[in-house]
């Protein structure tokens, strides 16, 4: 079966690690409720003209599938961690691949193409946080690309566990440290007057092809790590990312964020633009999100 597909059901994935590093333990789960999926299962199918006898292509040759599954949702306490983050995108294994996941999907949709399909074989590819300061919630796209899309992996419940928790919001979040009155840099702080970010971490995934007898890779593994992070500031700030960027994101009672999730990003600066003509008079700075050492993490969560 083949689909390519973008759907905006409110649908859920459970998630199974299944090898990789020690935190979290394989077999460990994660239920995420999802605003949106984007599941794909190419069959990578060819019709050779030259074999054929007539004009037109009746020779099916077989190529191997690619499957991938991305999905967006907001962040919530139940089940958002620095552990989950960091196995998700930033972990490194013996082989220096990220952890390795397996996804069931369910898209909104009984009995359809989606709905609690496994992909079995994941390695995450990209991980977004974006957020703006007029409120909402905290967004998060994840991305993966997957040995397969009609995975065997058996999962102890195919029954979402319902999370009628609260998003984390506008006043879940700081840039290193707390605020002070007004909204300019408290002590720790990278950033000051912050109307939106968006950090993206990519990580470059690719699909092992053998000959090994299934119309699937054999296996999937991971890159180097890059990314962006954006950042649009008032020109009244008084404190900018250098080489490196809190986000911190938690409980908070008085304006005081206890963080659960610290993200700790290595930047280096690349542009800055004044946009005084769109009438917003704001600052959007860009970074590149990079790590010259060996490893090259360039988020870590914490």
């Amino acid at each position: 079966m083949s689909a390519n597909t973008s759907k905006q059901f409110i649908g859920f994935v459970i998630g199974k690690k299944t090898a990789g590093t020690g935190s979290p333990a394989i077999g460990t789960y994660v239920y995420i409720p999802i605003t949106g999926s984007r599941p794909r299962d190419p069959e990578n199918n060819t019709y050779a003209m030259g074999p054929n006898k007539t004009a037109f292509p009746s020779l099916k040759t077989y190529g191997k599938r690619t499957p991938s599954l991305e999905f967006s949702t907001l962040i919530k306490p139940s089940w958002a961690s620095s552990v989950l983050f960091t196995s998700l995108i930033a972990s490194f294994d013996a082989n220096n691949d990220v952890d390795t996941w397996a996804w069931l999907l369910n898209d909104g949709t009984a009995a359809a193409t989606w709905s609690n399909r496994v992909f079995d074989g994941c390695k995450g590819v990209g991980l977004k946080i974006a957020q703006s300061a007029q409120g909402g919630g905290i967004g998060l796209n994840f991305a993966c690309v997957a040995q397969s899309a009609q995975g065997v992996t058996s999962f102890s419940t195919a029954t979402y566990v319902t999370d009628a928790g609260n998003t984390y919001d506008v006043s879940n979040i700081d840039y290193g440290g707390n605020f002070t009155i007004g909204g300019l840099a408290g002590s720790g702080t990278t950033a000051d007057l912050v109307r939106g970010y968006s950090a993206s971490v990519l990580r470059g995934g690719s699909y092992d092809f053998f000959f090994n007898g299934t119309l699937y890779p054999a296996a999937t593994s991971s890159g180097m790590m890059g990314g962006m992070f954006q950042l649009e500031q008032s020109p009244l700030y008084s404190v900018s990312p250098g080489t490196s960027a809190i986000i911190r994101i938690g409980a908070s009672s008085g304006g005081v964020v206890t963080p659960a999730i610290t993200a700790t990003i290595k930047t280096s600066h690349d542009e800055d633009v004044l946009d005084l003509d769109a009438g917003f008079g704001d600052i959007f700075r860009g970074f590149t999100m990079i790590d010259t050492s060996a490893g090259g993490q360039n988020i870590t969560f914490s």
